[in-house]
């Protein structure tokens, strides 16, 4: 009896964990390794890494640049009066630490490869941005678009997906007959 209940304990440990065990929180910053700003800057653009591999991908999240703004305004008019959740820090009295979870659009937000490094933010005019990142995991560049207060890199429309394969650049020009993109690709510029 021992033996199987040893031998079952040891079937319990060795199962995996389920997608939603590694799925990214869509509302957290997350080993961030690239910021861009949108050019009218009401949001910034962060890309998670996910360097230490804590989660299945990393992502990209919307950063409301209008809260942060209204809150810190609120607090250095009435600096005694600390908004909701936040506190002053022990050793900075003029920094403010609060839970990054009101800044995020939490609905707005994608996932991508690991490993990326960099974001750079293409105005297509009319509002609608692109953003390009190198993602060093896989590797390939993924490109993102932002329409509607909405980031989008597949044809599912929901929230937080993963962006497929049809938004990310692994060869020149996308084709397997040229060169593949560096094995690692950091930087990244994009022109309007």
């Amino acid at each position: 009896m021992r033996t199987s209940g040893l031998l079952c304990c040891g079937l319990i440990a060795a199962c995996t964990a389920s997608a939603e065990d590694v799925r990214p929180p869509s509302d957290e910053i997350f080993f961030p390794t690239g910021l861009a700003m949108a050019p009218n800057e009401t949001v910034a653009f962060i890309a998670n890494g996910n360097s230490e591999l804590r989660y299945d991908s990393g992502t990209i999240n919307v950063l409301e640049l209008d809260t942060v703004d209204t809150i810190v305004g609120d607090w250095i008019s009435n600096p005694n009066s600390l908004p909701a959740n936040c506190t002053k820090d022990l050793d900075h009295a003029e920094t403010l630490n609060c839970p990054v979870s009101p800044f995020l659009r939490a609905d707005a937000g994608v996932r991508i490869g690991n490993f990326a490094t960099d974001v750079a933010v293409q105005d297509l005019r009319n509002g609608d941005l692109r953003l390009v990142i190198p993602t060093r995991g896989d590797p390939s560049i993924t490109w993102v678009d932002f329409t509607g207060g909405k980031l989008t890199c597949n044809s599912s429309g929901e929230s937080n997906a993963l962006c497929d394969d049809d938004h990310r650049l692994t060869y020149v020009h996308n084709d397997a007959d040229l060169s593949s993109i560096p094995e690692e690709p950091f930087g990244v510029f994009a022109d309007s």
